[in-house]
């Protein structure tokens, strides 16, 4: 029998510090207890020293100015040139929950030793349910530095966070392609944003053909599952980009107004503390407060924040609103 990886598992089993001394990059690096910098570890021809920054509370890197950042298994992903599911086999076997003869850090096995990434077939739904097949790709050169984004206020580390750009090849061509992952970090979709109001009969996103964003919860595989604070979720992406910026980083958004039956299944999963909803500010946002307080309420602690008179969406709150909003 073929053995099953658990992703999330993984991911807080192996910290991104072992990942780094595996690749002989820890020594190279600088900072803090908490904070790493250093060279771009993609680009051999990097010269900026404090581009790649590592966060090893969080468990998390990215490449200030590009699109690159993620988790552990993103990174092996990257570095290997090999899919989301490949780079998972390979830190489970460097390093495995269990293993029967383990081997201090002085003594670890090169990369040079270690066996290249292989085809892995792709994880079959469990229980026969529906779920978004992972890409078999991934946007490259996407444009971060893209007026629109600072338009809607994001800042450098929020972008190079969620992987967000304008796209200028592709079928998301001239918009703001945003990635998707399932809960196992597995990228999904992109979805594209039209930057700026978009002329009669254009959609404002656009979404790929046969992807159902009711079967996903945005940015729920990013989410600390021992964290205290409460989970905020919105209806929109960008809503959840403004509220992670403001410093809270336990935020999901539905990408709409409504709850399905699968958003709420993970919801349940993967998150047993309090909730707070922070949907718009119009009837839809009213109308899907009203039926997650309704279902969420069953099993969680649940409390609806109403936005002020004047803000229609969590993306114009101010810090100390936000603040007022989960003190009380």
């Amino acid at each position: 029998m073929k053995k099953r990886i658990d992703f999330k598992e993984l991911k807080q089993r192996v910290t991104m510090e072992q990942v780094l001394v595996h690749y002989n990059l820890r020594d190279q690096m600088t900072g803090t207890a908490d904070q790493l910098r250093g060279r771009n570890p993609f680009d051999p021809d990097a010269d900026n020293t404090t581009r790649f920054s590592v966060s090893l509370r969080k468990n998390c890197w990215n490449v200030w100015g590009t699109e690159l950042s993620g988790n552990v298994i993103d990174f092996v992903k990257e570095k290997e040139q090999a899919t989301f599911l490949e780079a998972a086999k390979l830190l489970d076997g460097w390093f495995p929950a269990n293993p029967a003869n383990p081997v201090h850090e002085s003594e670890k096995v090169t990369r040079e030793t270690e066996p290249k990434a292989r085809q892995v077939q792709e994880k079959e739904p469990v229980g026969g349910e529906e779920s978004n097949p992972p890409l078999a790709f991934s946007l490259k050169n996407l444009d971060s530095s893209h007026p629109y984004l600072y338009e809607r206020r994001l800042s450098d580390e929020t972008i190079a966070h969620f992987g967000i750009g304008h796209a200028t090849k592709s079928i998301l061509k001239d918009r703001i392609a945003i990635p998707i992952h399932n809960l196992d970090g597995e990228l999904v979709a992109y979805i594209g944003r039209h930057p700026g109001v978009p002329p009669d009969g254009t959609p404002r996103y656009r979404l790929p053909k046969g992807f159902k964003k009711s079967l996903e919860v945005f940015n729920l595989h990013r989410l600390n599952s021992k964290s205290p604070e409460p989970l905020v979720i919105v209806e929109g992406v960008f809503d959840c980009f403004h509220i992670w910026q403001l410093g809270w980083h336990s935020v999901v958004a539905l990408m709409g107004s409504s709850l399905s039956e699968q958003q709420e299944k993970l919801i349940r999963g993967n998150w047993s503390r309090k909730i707070l909803l922070m949907l718009d500010n119009d009837d839809a946002g009213t109308n899907g407060t009203a039926n997650l307080l309704f279902r969420l309420g069953r099993t969680h602690w649940v409390k609806a924040a109403k936005l002020p008179d004047g803000v229609p969406q969590p993306d114009s709150l101010t810090k100390d609103q936000l603040d007022e909003f989960i003190a009380d």
